[in-house]
């Protein structure tokens, strides 16, 4: 099983892109404003193979740390404004090791992984986020 968690615009059109490519179901749980969301995130994520984050942080919080406890693959994605939270949280040695060595990280563009591996101990891939709607 895969569980998208992160922004709700990409995570949908992510959803249906790796259901049409994966023998594995694949759900998006809002964990950050929905308290269902997090109830079903906590009963499925024992099950989880990956945790995939559209929204990258350095910082481990209660949803990565269930993942990181049973022991999912974790892919996070940076967009618009992660980067500069995630220094942030760095500089102010908010960081989690743990979280950081456990994560696979992506990016947008070529630019955003040069100030990621500049300012964070961070290797990214650059992975492009699907951004039109379906017959535009």
């Amino acid at each position: 099983m895969i569980i998208i968690l992160g922004n709700s615009y990409f995570a949908s059109k992510i959803r249906y892109a790796l259901s049409d490519v994966s023998n594995e179901r694949v759900i998006y749980l809002n964990t950050s404003d929905n308290i269902q969301d997090k109830i079903v995130y906590m009963l499925l994520i024992p099950f989880a193979r990956v945790v995939y984050t559209i929204s990258g942080s350095v910082v481990l919080g209660g949803a990565l740390r269930l993942a990181l406890i049973f022991k999912a693959k974790i892919c996070q994605h940076f967009i618009g404004s992660d980067v500069t939270k995630a220094i942030n949280d760095y500089l102010a040695k908010n960081e989690s090791e743990r979280l950081i060595k456990a994560s696979k990280y992506l990016v947008e563009v070529d630019w955003v992984k040069d100030e990621v591996e500049q300012n964070l101990p961070i290797k990214a891939c650059v992975v492009r986020l699907p951004v039109l709607e379906d017959g535009f």
